[in-house]
């Protein structure tokens, strides 16, 4: 574990962040709570009352929210409830739920009162990011998910996953409304040795055959067949990724050594998933029809690949119903409750809640097929189409809603004219390292800081936003204690953001 640690050099430099800021009832050392008198748990919200009963963030106006389910979490001791280094988490989902619990008042202080429990039982449910399913052969991966009983769930994306593009996501009421001219995107390791491709090699481009197993084989037989195919682009490294992804229809979504995240990603900045991942669940599958916003084609169909795709794009509307569908599965995809809006949403349908309305389908419906929620239970169905019949209905009703309030959008400095595809790779032609799409869309930026002349005015975000397309203003940065939070979240989540430190205050959508 000596990796883990921290230096007090290291900490007196740059403290480790501690859960929700151990809720100002204690003192935040080495990223350990030590709590005030009378304070316990792992960020010190609990505490006995007069009676003896356990309470959470005592003195304040705290009381769980009235929809269910609530969730009660057995503490145990630190040093195994707790990483020791939180900047060394590879996937922090861990630390963003157990904040979000108390900030989205789906916590409890007694068990008596919880519909769920969190606890180490012989028959718990793992919330977890890989959703194999079978044990693949010739291959040290074994099945790792119970459909029905397990949750696929997303992650939460930092800097090592793409989050800086997510602040640019097409489905943006403001981002640039411009048609997607190419094809099929991926940017990233191919061969399971680590080399670059060399297409002057026979089969599988790779310098040797190590680690075939990569990715169940799929990046290497995607690049074997359309490296080089007009449209399509298929590379290790791109220096124009962020524009990139708003520029292409489909964006490749295979594994890795282990889940992807490109399937998310390529959602949530309005680019359609093409999955390539047999025997493998996606995030909230099959609980949320993944063919509604995406298309699967099997590992055996990659040479034919290209005629999956053709025929898509061929029929009528189909292309349009996903996209549109985006608008609501991008949002069930996102933890925005705790990191910020990236399309001007509320986060009553985030990632967070997603995982909430899954567990209470698992209590109030045992033995029911997951994929048979929407159809057995109203509030499932309507949370899963975002209030609306479908998801692709919500996704219309928010394109007529952004031309409403923005019916033009701001445009290159200094004349304020529409940009184009030309203007931006232009800009970008000069770019020789790999650059963060803040780089990419400089020319545009300056334009979108500030609400245009005659604009309505910006609504009044529940969330702050992490979204280079808002005004400045409405951004995380620039508001609350978010900036000071080293772990690049406001404890209690997003919504909290403008509470300082009391997470009984923070707003909930639910109640």
């Amino acid at each position: 574990m000596t990796i883990y640690a921290h230096s007090e050099r290291a900490e007196r430099r740059a403290p480790l962040p501690c859960l929700n800021n151990c809720t100002g009832r204690g003192h935040c050392v080495f990223g350990s709570c030590v709590c005030s008198r009378g304070h316990f748990g792992s960020d010190c919200s609990m505490s006995l009352d007069d009676s003896g009963r356990p309470v959470l963030l005592a003195g304040t106006r705290y009381t769980p929210r009235e929809r269910r389910p609530r969730i009660y979490v057995y503490d145990i001791p630190h040093k195994y409830s707790s990483w020791y280094n939180v900047h060394k988490m590879d996937r922090p989902f861990a630390w963003v739920f157990w904040e979000r619990l108390l900030g989205s008042g789906a916590l409890v202080a007694d068990g008596e009162d919880a519909g769920t429990v969190r606890a180490a039982t012989s028959n718990l449910t793992w919330l977890h990011h890989w959703g194999l399913t079978v044990d693949i052969k010739n291959s040290s991966w074994k099945a790792a998910h119970r459909p029905g009983k397990d949750i696929v769930v997303p992650i939460h994306f930092t800097p090592r996953q793409g989050h800086s593009c997510v602040p640019f996501s097409g489905l943006h009421p403001r981002a640039p409304r411009l048609n997607r001219t190419h094809t099929l995107l991926f940017a990233g390791r191919i061969c399971g040795d680590h080399s670059e491709p060399d297409i002057s090699k026979p089969w599988p481009h790779c310098a040797t055959n190590r680690s075939m197993g990569y990715s169940q084989g799929v990046r290497q037989r995607v690049h074997f067949h359309y490296h080089s195919r007009d449209g399509y682009k298929i590379v290790t490294k791109d220096l124009l990724y962020g524009l990139d992804m708003l520029n292409y229809k489909w964006c490749l979504a295979p594994s890795g050594g282990g889940h992807g995240h490109r399937q998310t990603l390529a959602a949530l900045v309005g680019c359609l998933p093409l999955v390539i991942s047999d025997n493998v669940l996606q995030p909230f599958e099959p609980e949320m029809d993944w063919a509604a916003f995406s298309l699967r084609v099997g590992e055996a169909d990659i040479p034919r690949l290209h005629e999956h795709l053709e025929a898509a794009e061929a029929r009528k509307g189909w292309m349009d119903a996903r996209r549109d569908a985006l608008y609501c599965a991008a949002q069930h995809l996102a933890f925005s409750g705790s990191a910020g809006a990236f399309m001007q949403e509320d986060g009553r349908w985030d990632a967070f809640e997603m995982i909430l309305e899954i567990l209470r389908m698992r209590q109030e419906h045992p033995g029911v097929e997951p994929a048979r929620y929407a159809s057995v239970d109203e509030r499932f169905r309507s949370f899963l189409h975002c209030g609306e019949p479908d998801m692709a209905a919500y996704g219309r009703k928010r394109r007529a809603q952004a031309l409403e309030r923005y019916p033009e959008l701001p445009g290159l400095a200094p004349d304020g004219r529409a940009v184009t595809w030309q203007d931006l790779y232009a800009a970008a032609a000069s770019i020789e390292k790999p650059a963060g799409p803040d780089l990419v869309f400089g020319p545009l930026l300056p334009s979108y800081d500030k609400p245009r002349p005659g604009e309505r005015p910006e609504p009044p975000l529940p969330l702050c936003s992490l979204s280079a397309w808002d005004a400045r203003h409405l951004r995380c940065d620039s508001h609350g204690f978010r900036s000071r939070a080293r772990h690049g979240f406001a404890p209690g989540g997003a919504a909290c953001n403008e509470h300082d430190g009391d997470l009984a205050r923070c707003p909930r959508v639910w109640g």
